[in-house]
């Protein structure tokens, strides 16, 4: 008996295992845009003397999977990718081109709810590109000192508009993840769930080992950030691939 399903369902990863990051967490990858679940095989044919084989045998297999979603988040690309540790606060936040005006030579970027971190460049009213000195800047440079925010212009630049940019460091709030650089062949294991039910047709795979292999985060110009990534499948204690069910 058959049916037909139209839109899309849902996605939900689980990591597991010993390279899992700490309080494995069911992850749903909110906002998807589409999943993909392909089986593919390699086959051998038989050949005779004759042009086509007299027998054609399966050989190895593999299950891919690709997926598009838009709701990011450190915990989530950290725990389904890099199985590292994410930690509350230390968020280093930038600010770009803001705008501002010495008054006599130099100016202090005092950020509103965090600490200076470092300067991420000066560009003047036309467009150039200051050029940073470790002292006496000239006309067209600027020094900063990174640890206090203050900035130092020539004396030809005061009164003279400038869009800086720079980092700082979030007092409260927000995460920080290092990735780390693991040893080949370790990495977090995802027990992944991929289910559809539009139209009350119900129809869900259970892929219960799984890894992540790609992640990409596109960003366009006039378009959303979607992350797209993807899996492959293998076998579980078992030696089963996946579980399938279905309500027809």
């Amino acid at each position: 008996m058959s049916f037909y399903q139209f839109g899309i369902g849902f996605v939900v990863a689980t990591p597991f295992g010993s390279n899992a990051a700490g309080s494995p967490t069911p992850t749903q990858l909110i906002t998807l845009q589409d999943i993909g679940v392909d089986f593919s095989y390699t086959n051998k044919p038989l050949m005779g003397q004759l042009q086509f084989p007299v027998a054609v045998a399966r050989a190895e297999g593999k299950v891919d999977m690709k997926c598009k979603f838009a709701g990011l988040g450190a915990k989530i690309i950290n725990d389904l990718m890099f199985g590292g540790t994410v930690a509350a606060g230390g968020e280093v936040i930038f600010v770009a081109n803001s705008s501002q005006t010495p008054s006599s030579g130099s100016f202090t970027i005092t950020p509103a709810g965090g600490t200076f971190l470092k300067d991420q460049g000066v560009i003047d009213s036309a467009g150039n590109q200051l050029t940073l000195t470790t002292s006496a800047p000239a006309s067209g440079s600027y020094e900063v000192n990174n640890s206090t925010g203050v900035y130092t212009v020539n004396s030809s630049q005061p009164n003279t508009p400038l869009l800086v940019s720079y980092l700082y460091t979030a007092t409260s709030g927000g995460f920080n993840a290092p990735i780390p650089n693991k040893p080949m062949g370790q990495q977090p294991l995802v027990n992944t769930w991929v289910s559809n039910s539009n139209w009350s047709n119900s129809l869900v795979f259970n892929f219960p080992s799984c890894i992540f292999t790609k992640m990409g985060l596109p960003q366009k110009n006039t378009d959303w950030t979607l992350a797209d990534m993807e899996l492959s499948a293998f076998s579980d204690a078992l030696s089963n691939l996946a579980y399938l069910y279905s309500d027809k």
